[in-house]
């Protein structure tokens, strides 16, 4: 509707809609705009082995910025632009095409050590200033109000859409019942999700069995379903549940199964190929590879093989619990939000993006 207001008289494939994340773009493509992530746009990856300070052979990604994007795109649409930092910010600037940026300058900043761009909100042309998700009286949307503006906020129940509690009064029953559990630390999220497969499902073996809650870690272009005619990619974020699953035996270390997102009602991923390591070691990322090579020297040797043949491994782990950073752009109906100690620059960030997932109720364990 904003482009439309624009009345640039510009087709579809004139005006590109983009995000930072994978997952941000899944929901706009699930609102029915074709929307891709800003590097999977303007940028052609070149992977060089590269060794590190150990003497380890690594596949290390080089993004070289894409040219000619300004014959075929008259504007570009941004949207959770907080997340995008200044180095990006100026690769777009170099195709002198005009920009729309839509987010919320207090949501979190990029991932990475650079600065963001977040603060080119504080200024907006347009402010939306009456909230969607939830109505006005809804004490979701003071508290959230009260974090913008730095104020104190007490233990307590207020009505039926919020509770915030103590940490150690958290129970099962708040675990069981939260449409999704958020937390800001890898750590925490990995130790509720353990905790949750044995304490609430009663699984004891780690590896993933059907109707598990799992969540993508990676983003992976070359794999789509199609639902309600919209295509719709594996992107890191992107969470759902295993419908089928079957353990390969490989030097590879890596199985199959069907995963079918959240948000889809017929179709579903088929024969995905997942990495059997992150769910049986509980890793974080793919340095963790590296940071014990010898470990797993056999099996990455193994995979570069795949890779050669076109066959990727993708990363997912269990979902009862995610990180913040991968939740936002995304909400849910319930959510329970496990507070972190972090750094003061990044803490009222983290609580009022957690805040702002929750659409009915929020438990805040703090």
């Amino acid at each position: 509707m904003l482009v439309e207001n624009l009345d640039l008289s510009l087709d579809g494939e004139e005006v590109k809609f983009i995000c930072y994340t994978g997952m941000a773009a899944s929901i706009l493509n699930k609102k029915g705009l074709f929307a891709t992530t800003i590097h999977k746009l303007i940028y052609d990856v070149n992977i060089k082995e590269e060794k590190n300070k150990k003497g380890i052979v690594r596949d290390n990604l080089h993004f070289i910025l894409k040219k000619h994007l300004s014959e075929e795109i008259k504007l570009l649409v941004i949207d959770e632009v907080s997340m995008v930092d200044e180095k990006i910010y100026e690769d777009l600037l170099t195709f002198n095409i005009p920009i729309v940026m839509i987010g919320d300058s207090f949501q979190l900043q990029p991932p990475t050590s650079n600065k963001g761009i977040g603060y080119l909100l504080e200024s907006p042309d347009v402010l939306l200033d009456e909230p969607l998700r939830q109505a006005l009286e809804n004490p979701i949307i003071q508290l959230a109000t009260d974090i913008r503006n730095f104020k104190q906020f007490e233990y307590g129940n207020y009505g039926d859409n919020l509770e915030i509690i103590r940490k150690e009064d958290i129970c099962d029953d708040y675990l069981d019942e939260a449409d999704q559990i958020l937390a800001a630390k890898n750590v925490t999220v990995m130790n509720i999700n353990t905790y949750y497969r044995k304490a609430i499902l009663g699984k004891m073996s780690p590896f993933p069995s059907n109707g598990e809650k799992v969540i993508c870690l990676k983003n992976n272009w070359n794999v789509s379903a199609t639902e309600n005619h919209t295509q719709q990619f594996l992107v890191n974020g992107l969470i759902g549940n295993i419908t089928m699953v079957k353990k390969l035996i490989n030097k590879s270390q890596y199985s199959k199964f069907n995963f079918k997102p959240d948000f889809f009602e017929e179709n579903e991923f088929r024969e995905v190929s997942f990495d059997n390591i992150y769910f049986e070691e509980n890793l974080r990322n793919e340095d963790m590879f590296y940071e014990d090579y010898e470990k797993y020297k056999t099996i990455l040797y193994s995979r570069k093989r795949l890779t050669k043949l076109g066959i990727q491994i993708n990363k997912f782990n269990y979902g009862y619990c995610m990180t913040v950073y991968k939740s936002q752009g995304s909400e849910f109906g319930s959510v329970l939000y496990i507070d972190d100690m972090l750094s003061r620059q990044t803490y009222q960030n983290h609580l009022y993006t957690a805040v702002t997932r929750a659409k009915e109720k929020l438990v805040l364990a703090i």
